[in-house]
Formats: C-alpha cells, structure tokens, sequence
C-alpha cells in the first residue's frame, strides 16, 4: 500500500512538472508561418520558419540598409522553408539586402525554397553590395517542374561570397533550360539590361555541392557590360560541376566531382603544385586551363584534369615553368598534362637570354659607330684629325638560339678625338673616344634595359694605292634590369647584374676610283667580343651566364660618288654586306637546367650614306641601315656625325 501512495505521489509530481514546463516547452518549438526580418535590431532568428502559398515569397529577410555597422546573424539551428506554387515568381528561403557585410551562421539549419513554377526557386538570394559570409547551413532548392537554383548572387556590381561548410543541393527538372543550378550569378534582367562591370567571387570552404552546376548570366544592354564570376574552391566537393562562363579555382585543394561540364569555363589550377581536378564521371564541353607561370619546374606526369568513361571534354591551356612553357595536352588515358615545349621559351628564359645578348648588341652598335667614324676620315679630303661627335641608334629585333626573341631599341652618344699624320706613301690616324648607350629591351611580357659605358682606342692606316686597315680595341661596361613578368597573373620579378666587356675589331680594303668621282670600297672586318660571365638570382632561383662571345665577320662593297656643291665637297654611297655570327655555345642556367642564349648565323646589310666637306675644318657624315637573317633583323640602325679638324 505504501508503495502504491509512492507510486501516484511521483506521477503527480511528473504530471504537474509537465504542465508547467508546457508553455516554455510549446516556446522553443513554435514555428512562424509570416516572413521574418532579421536587421540591427533583431540578428538572432528564435524559431523555424516555415510559408506556404501561391504567390511569391520571401521567408527571411535581412536588411543591412538601416544599420550603421556590419551584420552578423545567427539562425540558432532553425529551419527555413518557403514553399508556393506561383508560376511565373520567385520562392525565396533567405534574401539578403542592403549595403553592409553580413555573416550568416547557418550551422544546423536546412534552408529550402520549393515549387512548382517555370521560374528559379531559390533558397537564397544575395541581392546587397555587401560582402557575404555563411558558416554551415544546408540549402535546398526543389522544383519538380521547372528549374531550381540553390544560391542566387544579384548584387549590381558583383558580390564577394564565402561558403564555410556550407552544402548546396539544388534538385530541378532536368528537362528545364537551366535545370539544377547550385549557384547562379546573374546581371540584368530582360527589362533593364546591364551596362556597368560586375565580379561576383565565390569561395567555399569545407563546402560541398552535392547537386547543381554553376552558371551566370549577364543581359547587357548593346554589349556594355563585363561580367566575371570566380569560383575559388579551397576544400569541398562538388557531386556534379557545370560551368557556363564562369572560372573555377582550385589552386588551394584537390577538387573532386562526379560529372563535369562546362561552356566556356575556365579552370584555375597551380601547376607548381599537386592539386587537380578528379572527375570520376563525364566530362564535357570547352575549358580554358591557366596556372600562373612560376620559376618551379611543373611535374609532367600530374594529371591536372582527370576524367572518368566517355568523356568528351575539350582543354586548351599554356603555362611556363623554369625555362620553357608548357601545354596543355591529352594523353592517351584521356587524362590533362602539362607537357614541357622546348621551342617555347618562358618569360624569365627570354629575359636571362635577352640580357646575357643585349650588352654585345650594344657593343658591336658602338664598334659599328667607331668604324663609321674611321670610313669617314677615309673618305674626307680636308679631315686632318680633331674633336668628332656621333649620335648613333637603332631598332633590333633578335632570336636566340634557346628560341627567346625580343626587341632592343638602343640610343647612344659617341665622342672622340684623332690626330691624321701624312707620310710619303698615305696616312695614319690614331684616336680615342668614348661612348654612352641605352637598350631598352622588350620580350614576351617583360622588359628591362642595358646602360653602357665604353672606352675606344683605334688606329687607321691608308695608303695611297688604296690599301687600308683600321684596327680598334674597347672596353666596355654594362649594367642590365629587368623585369620578369610571368604569365597568367604569376607575378613580377626584378633581376639585375653588372658585367664588363672587351673587344677587338680589323678592317680591311681597297679604295678604287676612277677619276671622274665614282668610287668602289670592297672590304672585309672582323670582330670579336668577350663579356664577363655572371652569377645573379631570379626571387632565390639562381641563374649563371658564362662568358658571353661574339665573333663577328662581314665582307661588303661600298659604292659612292663624289661631287661638288659649290664651296663643299659630298660624297653619297650605298653599301651591301654579308655578315655572319660564329659564336655559338653562350650558356645560360636557371636552377638546373640551361639554355643556349647564343645569336648565331648569316644576315644580310643594305645602307645608304653620306659624307660631306661642308668647309676646309668641318666635315659631317650619317649612314642608314637594314639587317636581316634568320635570327637577326635590324629594320633601322644608324650614325650621324659631325667633325672639327685644324
């Protein structure tokens, strides 16, 4: 008996227990049936929400428009749903609003936005200038008759999306024209057109689209809009990717995805690294692939884009690593390679070429203007020795032998002084000069420059049966920047190194003339250079130069004639030459592999000249010339100089 008056004393207890817990109890599980905004004042959603209809809804809004601060909402673990079978509207579970940045913590919560419309239902709507972040939350979208969409981004001007653990499950009818589309970027619409520039960049994080595709959109009024979506992966997965028009980045984590599409996508991947793309499934459509150009050699056998039976996927790309460029290419398991091209230099193999060749372009320019000088005095009835100065430049366009081509575009000043001693049979002329030049070099996507500074001694003897031989010897010094600029956005690095140079030059030919002016100069020169071999680094990377040589022939004809204008004396010409480059074993490295920086081969030279007698002490003269060979092309180069003699 006793333990029966026990008994219902402790059910009593329950009982009333339970019935005052009962309100509080009702509290916590109470779900509103209205829209809820969340803003300043309220940032905490208290309960589920869930709307039903048959017009277009909106089940939780948050405005940021009225706040004077940034937003950080909490949806504490309850559900959204908004569910309406409207047909030509939208059915929205979230949408954001306004011009703050808002953090949504959705962890717990499932977010669905379904219906039975021709129209994208979406669980979420970001329509705010501001930047946006959701940690957790699982949003779903559900159309069985049309198209559904799981984030849609509508913000003017692009927004910046952060997805931390955030699964997207977009679930339409395959039939629709867009279908599943987990994530949606749209600008415009068929009313008002677009006509500004918009970048909408999405990162997930720990995020998973386990259905859907990413897709934009942009309705632009006579073409004026530019829109980029960049989608920036750093762990998740995607159960099946689409891409239209849109840019997937995984450079910071293997991306795994069951099927993959895409229509003009394009795909950013590291290929310095070992993070790729792993489609188990098909994959379709076009991709362009880019990977920033790195100093690192890029692994060959790393499948970048790994795809699954049947596909029919079509990637084209390009990158540059160490000293060569690489392309993207098939192999024969249907796998994407990046496959080394040794007939493609990379930008910072163009530029240790460039630089290694550009002080002996400069130099062999400041020989070429010395010898000018030399042919002047020879030509010159009055020119007894003096003071001379030259302005000498020109445009050269040159290939190495490693296959870097680029562009030196050199100016420089020359000064010098000579004395002309007669003897019985002819004359000598002994000189000094010295000569200042810049290279402004262009190759690829960088540039850089050469400073020189350059000491000449020079020698000349004519006889008066014609015969004549010039000698000189320089040294030289060279300073060299650049900028290496890599591809695809890799960056750009500054290198820079001193070197110095020395040069020798003999010239010799024969001066025939007929005694009525016309004049014929057959000749041949040689000239050889040597420049220092240097050691410098690319951002850590090291890069040697050994000795840099040139030496140089050219055998030509000179064909002038010489008359009067009234007190002075003018002697034009034209000149044609044969010139060739024997030096041919010029190293450079980078790290560990080296190059060829040599400019070798036969070229051809056309100029046109003149020299003038203006009085008894002053004498001018200017040439113009054309080069080309295989590896060589100067369309201008030049001299022109004035002389003062007693």
């Amino acid at each position: 008996m006793k333990n029966n008056k026990a008994f219902y004393r402790s059910a009593l207890a329950t009982a009333i227990v339970m019935a005052l817990s009962a309100p509080a109890f009702a509290a916590d599980n109470a779900v509103s049936t209205t829209p809820v905004t969340l803003d300043k004042d309220k940032t905490t959603l208290d309960q589920d929400v869930v709307i039903n209809g048959d017009k277009k809804i909106t089940a939780v809004t948050i405005e940021t428009s009225d706040s004077d601060k940034d937003l950080n909402v909490t949806f504490g673990g309850h559900d959204i749903t908004a569910a309406s079978t409207v047909n030509q509207d939208f059915v929205e579970g979230v949408k954001v609003s306004g011009n703050k940045n808002v953090v949504i913590n959705a962890t717990d919560s499932t977010i669905t936005a379904q219906g039975e419309g021709t129209y994208v239902r979406t669980a979420m709507v970001i329509d705010s200038t501001g930047d946006v972040v959701v940690n957790g939350g699982n949003f779903v979208a559900k159309n069985e008759k049309g198209s559904a969409t799981g984030i849609s981004l509508e913000g003017a001007q692009g927004n910046n999306v952060t997805l931390n653990g955030t699964t997207i499950n977009a679930q339409g009818n395959k039939s629709s024209s867009n279908a599943s589309t987990a994530i949606f970027a749209q600008k415009g619409s068929v009313l008002n057109g677009f006509n500004g520039d918009a970048t909408d960049n999405i990162t997930l994080a720990g995020s998973n689209i386990i259905n859907g595709r990413i897709e934009t959109i942009l309705i632009a009024q006579e073409n004026k809009g530019t829109h980029t979506v960049n989608l920036n992966i750093k762990d998740g997965s995607v159960d099946a990717l689409a891409v239209k028009d849109s840019t997937v980045n995984i450079t910071k984590a293997t991306v795994n995805t069951g099927t993959f599409a895409s229509q003009n996508g394009t795909l950013i991947v590291d290929a310095s690294s070992e993070n790729t793309l792993d489609i188990s499934g098909k994959a379709s459509g076009d991709l362009r692939v880019y990977s920033a150009g790195s100093l690192d050699l890029i692994n060959e056998q790393t499948a970048f884009i790994s795809t699954g039976k049947d596909s029919t996927l079509k990637a084209t790309g390009t990158t540059e690593g160490g000293l060569y460029q690489y392309d993207l290419t098939q192999g024969a398991d249907g796998n994407f390679y990046f496959v080394k091209n040794t007939h493609k230099a990379s930008n910072a193999s163009s530029v240790i070429q460039a630089m290694a060749a550009a002080p002996a372009n400069v130099a062999n320019l400041q020989a070429d203007t010395l010898s000018a000088r030399q042919d002047a005095v020879r030509l010159s009835e009055n020119d007894k020795g003096g003071v001379w100065i030259q302005y000498f430049g020109g445009k050269q366009k040159h290939t190495t032998a490693g296959n870097a081509s680029y562009d030196l575009d050199v100016n420089g000043v020359m000064l010098g002084g000579d004395t002309r001693f007669m003897t019985e049979d002819g004359s000598w002329l002994a000189g000094v000069a010295m000569s200042s030049a810049k290279g402004d070099m262009t190759t690829m996507q960088s540039k850089g420059d050469t400073e020189g500074y350059s000491f000449h001694a020079y020698l000349s003897r004519q006889y008066n049966n014609g015969i004549f031989i010039d000698t000189a010897a320089q040294f030289g010094h060279y300073s060299n920047t650049a900028d290496v600029r890599l591809m695809n956005g890799g960056g750009t690095i500054k290198a820079d190194f001193n070197t110095n140079g020395f040069g020798a030059m003999v010239k010799g030919g024969y001066t025939w003339k007929d005694g009525n002016g016309l004049f014929i100069q057959p000749y041949a020169k040689l000239s050889a250079l040597t420049l220092e071999g240097v050691d410098y680094q690319l951002n850590g990377v090291n890069v040697h130069s050994d000795s840099y040589n040139s030496v140089l022939g050219e055998a030509g004809t000179r064909v002038g004639y010489d008359f009067a204008v009234g007190n002075a004396s003018v002697k034009p010409y034209l000149n044609l030459a044969a010139l060739n480059e024997f030096s041919d074993g010029n190293k450079v490295r980078l790290g560990d592999e080296s190059v060829n920086a040599s400019i070798d081969g036969a070229a051809f030279r056309v100029g046109a000249g003149v020299q003038a007698d203006i009085t008894k002490n002053m004498g001018a003269y200017a040439s113009l010339d054309y080069t080309k060979g295989d590896d060589i092309e100067n369309p201008l180069q030049g001299v022109v100089g004035i002389n003062v003699t007693w």
